[in-house]
């Protein structure tokens, strides 16, 4: 019966995330498998969909294993770079204030909802006198400012998309990072 579908639980991806209706889930994670299974090849960044892909597909045969980000030794030789420099430094070369630091990097994306960053981390910046050091770009940054721009004692510092280094830098010189 229909009662006992909207108990079902959707469990990966959007599914848990997002709020749609059962029909939608159950078609989503229908499809999800029957690709999974069907697709010659697959590449995943996690342990966990990895898992979940040799589940689908009864077999290791056509999945890669590709993970997210860099190697350690990749990060640890960039990051020794970076960290040669005191965060007060770097903090001073890119006009960034003293006090606690809290960054965000990311795309500004309708789907990523970015209002609920911005009513969390203003909060959190105006009671604790932190700044916010936001780095990125995309079609909601400008709805980002304007709430900012209500919000003065939040003390936002805006940066581009950065290349890796620099961004790096940024992350040595702030004290928080949200994801």
């Amino acid at each position: 019966p229909l009662s006992d579908m909207t108990k079902l639980q959707f469990k990966g991806g959007w599914n848990e995330v997002k709020s749609y209706p059962w029909v939608i889930k159950e078609f989503i994670d229908r499809q999800e498998r029957w690709m999974m299974r069907r697709a010659p090849a697959l590449t995943v960044a996690s342990r966990s969909l990895n898992r979940r892909v040799l589940e689908a597909r009864g077999s290791e045969s056509g999945v890669y294993y590709v993970p997210n980000g860099v190697f350690a030794e990749t990060t640890s030789s960039i990051y020794a770079t970076t960290s040669s420099r005191s965060p007060a430094e770097i903090r001073r070369e890119v006009h960034l204030p003293e006090g606690p630091l809290i960054l965000y990097s990311g795309h500004f994306e309708p789907a990523e909802d970015p209002m609920f960053l911005c009513r969390v981390s203003a909060r959190v910046a105006e009671e604790n006198r932190a700044g916010l050091v936001l780095v990125g770009d995309g079609p909601e940054q400008q709805r980002v400012r304007d709430f900012f721009a209500q919000r003065p004692a939040a003390r936002v510092h805006y940066f581009p998309r950065l290349p890796h280094t620099q961004f790096l830098q940024l992350v040595h010189a702030c004290d928080i990072a949200a994801f």
